[in-house]
């Protein structure tokens, strides 16, 4: 099972860091910070970065929509581990006349400031810099209370379920690459797409959203937890404005990333509304895996990669 250099350097930063099995931090979607004297209540964090051409180009993308993108990638966070989020801070870097000509740095952040009204955060602070390109950065502050989905204690013929669809974001920017031409309504899946969940979740034994591609999100679900997962690609939900002649479905499901779909693990009982299964945990306590039919899928040939732009 492969996994990104990404996720790599997380599990090498984990091992640095001394951080404990289960604990919801280094390379997970948010840290829980629990309180003393209430540890099941407590703090949670998310912290994201969008990287001028690696995220998004500014050919393809207006300010207001990145404004968007970067709230939605945030929020998302928070809400797959059960947060709430409250408070912001936001960093961003950009060249010169950025903030001298155009408006700039207005347009962005009256944006951002828009964003997160709609989720009730209250920006705090933050700081600014120049640089060659626009690098932006916000954390998130969020309150969680007597729950969070950790990624532990699975057993075989637990669920795996999608929420929200995916492949929009990737064929959208693939399709600008080759300069084709794309609706207005697909282009933004790929600009500012929309998380899956505008609210915490308060179910599953484990969970997480989908901003790698899906092959690296499972493979992340299954190394965290040393299990085999079956997965049916059939039963993926895809977005219905998506074409692919040009990949085999199975590889264009697997590469599908940036959508912010959520992937869910329950109890073989436990149902999450809205959502489709899409396989079990076919075996724990072993090698992570992720198969189809029995049988170790290969890694895709084209991936989502956050250290360059495709």
């Amino acid at each position: 099972m492969g996994l990104s250099r990404e996720q790599n350097f997380y599990l090498k930063l984990q091992q640095l860091a001394g951080q404990k099995p289960g604990q919801i931090g280094i390379g997970d979607d948010a840290a829980f910070i629990p309180l003393r004297d209430f540890p099941s209540n407590g703090i949670i964090v998310a912290k994201d970065v969008l990287v001028e051409d690696v995220h998004f180009s500014l050919k393809y993308c207006s300010l207001p929509e990145i404004a968007r993108k970067l709230v939605a990638v945030n929020v998302s966070d928070l809400f797959v581990k059960g947060g709430t989020p409250r408070f912001a801070f936001s960093a961003f870097s950009a060249p010169r006349d950025f903030f001298q000509q155009n408006g700039g740095q207005e347009i962005f952040m009256t944006a951002l400031l828009h964003e997160l009204g709609k989720y009730n955060i209250e920006l705090m602070g933050g700081d600014t810099t120049s640089a060659a390109k626009l690098y932006l950065s916000l954390t998130l502050f969020g309150t969680i209370d007597n729950f969070i989905p950790r990624s532990t204690d699975l057993s075989r013929g637990d669920k795996i379920w999608q929420l929200g669809k995916v492949g929009a974001s990737n064929y959208a920017l693939r399709q600008l690459l080759e300069n084709k031409q794309i609706s207005d309504e697909v282009r933004q899946k790929y600009a500012c797409p929309t998380p899956a969940l505008q609210g915490p979740l308060l179910q599953g034994k484990a969970s997480i959203d989908q901003s790698d591609s899906v092959y690296e999100t499972l493979s992340v679900l299954a190394a965290k937890n040393n299990v085999q997962l079956e997965i049916d690609l059939n039963k993926f939900q895809i977005h219905d404005e998506v074409k692919f002649p040009d990949l085999e479905f199975s590889q264009f499901v697997l590469s599908a990333a940036e959508d912010l779909a959520v992937f869910v693990i329950t109890a073989p009982s436990e149902k999450i509304e809205k959502a489709v299964c899409i396989g079990i945990v076919a075996d724990v306590d072993c090698e992570p895996l992720l198969c189809n039919n029995g049988r170790e899928i290969p890694v895709p040939s084209e991936l989502f990669d956050h250290y360059e732009f495709t």
